[in-house]
């Protein structure tokens, strides 16, 4: 919903006009991954070579216009480097080429990479996410000192067609909410690497800010990056 505008150019709907939003999902960010060979210990060491050595650099991505393609374009930016981006159909097969060391890094979500890094086939640099994560124990955000202001994650929630009434909304909110109370279901999300948000932004009106602000986060990369889907 947050990318798709700027990457159909005929998008048969509007994330904003077309739907009520009902409630927001918890995060899933993503994490800078690079083979377990990688001279690169830090984003910032990442960095400092990709500066010196302009399109030197490969990153693997699940496919033209996925999360993995578009936070890898904002790192880009806000990095002020140039990588040559490398598509893949699909998360797997960029991660194995990743892991065989065959591209020099990817951003991948942290519920799929978690087991690769544990599992010590893969070393995290980085979060997308604004704070660390007790899973990645060790690994900074990349917002903290590397890219101050730096969040991108997958994110997910529920939409109801436009004109719903609020009530109906607000019923299913409130649904929602008594869910998120399952301290064990939660617990499971959050060992997989999702990461729980505060409970005032799983608000519809919460929710359809974010919706607005990522349609213009979003607009500003696509364009910049010139990638386009169709």
């Amino acid at each position: 919903m947050g990318a798709a505008p700027s990457l159909y150019k005929n998008l048969s709907y509007d994330p904003v006009k077309d739907f009520e939003p009902v409630f927001r999902f918890p995060d899933t960010p993503l994490v800078l991954l690079v083979p377990k060979a990688s001279p690169y210990q830090t984003a910032a060491d990442l960095i400092a070579f990709a500066k010196k050595n302009p399109g030197k650099l490969n990153f693997s991505n699940s496919g033209a216009g996925s999360t993995s393609h578009l936070i890898a374009a904002l790192f880009e930016s806000r990095a002020g480097i140039q990588i040559l981006s490398v598509p893949y159909k699909g998360a797997a097969p960029a991660l194995n080429d990743l892991i065989s060391g065959q591209v020099d890094a990817m951003f991948d979500q942290t519920n799929t990479g978690l087991p690769q890094v544990q599992g010590g086939r893969l070393r995290a640099l980085a979060l997308t996410s604004p704070q660390p994560m007790a899973q990645f124990p060790n690994v900074a955000p990349l917002a903290d000192k590397t890219l101050p202001g730096f969040e991108a994650a997958t994110w997910y929630g529920l939409y109801a067609p436009k004109g719903t009434t609020k009530e109906v909304i607000q019923k299913m909110h409130q649904a929602y909410l008594k869910a998120m109370t399952d301290k064990a279901w939660t617990q499971k999300m959050a060992d997989m690497g999702i990461r729980l948000l505060p409970e005032a932004q799983y608000a519809p009106d919460a929710f359809g800010k974010h919706t607005q602000a990522e349609i213009a986060k979003w607009r500003k990369v696509v364009t910049d990056a010139k990638i386009s889907i169709d």
